[in-house]
């Protein structure tokens, strides 16, 4: 229903459709430019991202985007396969754009004057399908960018398409993360303390029912998807959050505000917060 959209709402004609490898031999790919081309639009795909992605690699793909000239473009898959997509997004209707004098601050360029954006995810409990930002290597360095404008025109959320459990303890850091973030507002907090809810009361019947629990399954979508919008509320717009980062860790750093939200989810404390998650990373 969402692909037929891009031509029956937004009457697009082109998708340039992004995705890693592995995707593409899985039959992902195929899904959703088979949708797009019965909805009536052509496709081009670009599947050769690397797993680190880099500049290099982003750059590889935009003479075939240029030549194809899209109207919508589509990245499936991962948090870097989303980032490719949003910055080949970009570089194709910013051909000049630095994109290191962008994540150093510089003023963003307009966005979507040549086409939409449209992010389907597969993987990533920090929800970067709804945050507006996007990381990149060049030369070696982490390059982050930020900028509302960053956001698609629209996020496909399929539980089918995730890993649920890695999703949920995943989303369960992020808005935890947002919870404590210094420059959070009110948006924040109330998109994290939904997000956390929802990972406590339904990942275990999701792991155990799987698509036979839809509601749980759907719940940690959801919580996915919410937790990268409590990321994206912060006034100071905070670098995303280090997947590798300790829950203990995250609670210290304002045990007030994590002792908060535990509270607002029916937990004793922020101690009792993480003894939540260590249970459920055991399940």
């Amino acid at each position: 229903v969402a692909l037929r959209e891009m031509k029956e709402v937004y009457d697009l004609n082109g998708a340039y459709i992004i995705t890693s490898p592995d995707l593409f031999n899985k039959g992902v790919l195929h899904e959703a430019s088979s949708l797009l081309e019965k909805s009536g639009l052509g496709t081009c795909e670009y599947f050769t991202l690397d797993k680190e992605l880099t500049v290099d690699n982003v750059k590889a793909g935009l003479p075939k985007m240029h030549e194809f000239e899209p109207d919508l473009i589509v990245g499936i898959g991962d948090e870097a396969a989303l980032n490719a997509a949003k910055i080949m997004w970009l570089l194709y209707e910013n051909p000049e754009a630095d994109l290191a004098a962008l994540a150093g601050g510089a003023a963003f360029p307009k966005l979507g004057t040549k086409a939409k954006l449209v992010l389907i995810p597969t993987a990533g409990g920090t929800g970067s399908a709804c945050a507006p930002y996007a990381s990149i290597l060049d030369g070696g360095k982490k390059l982050q960018l930020k900028n509302y404008d960053l956001l698609p025109l629209m996020a496909v959320i399929d539980p089918q398409l995730g890993d649920i459990k890695a999703d949920g303890l995943l989303a369960l850091k992020t808005a935890i993360a947002a919870y404590v973030a210094p420059a959070k507002i009110d948006y924040a907090r109330g998109f994290a303390i939904d997000a956390t809810n929802l990972v406590i009361k339904n990942l275990k019947a999701a792991m155990v029912g799987g698509e036979k629990a839809p509601d749980a399954y759907d719940a940690i979508a959801n919580a996915v998807t919410i937790a990268g919008i409590s990321y994206a509320c912060t006034t100071g717009m905070a670098d995303p959050m280090d997947a590798a980062a300790k829950v203990e860790d995250l609670v210290k750093a304002d045990k007030a505000a994590a002792d908060e939200l535990a509270a607002h989810c029916g937990l004793a404390d922020a101690k009792a917060l993480v003894a939540e998650y260590d249970k459920l990373a055991k399940l």
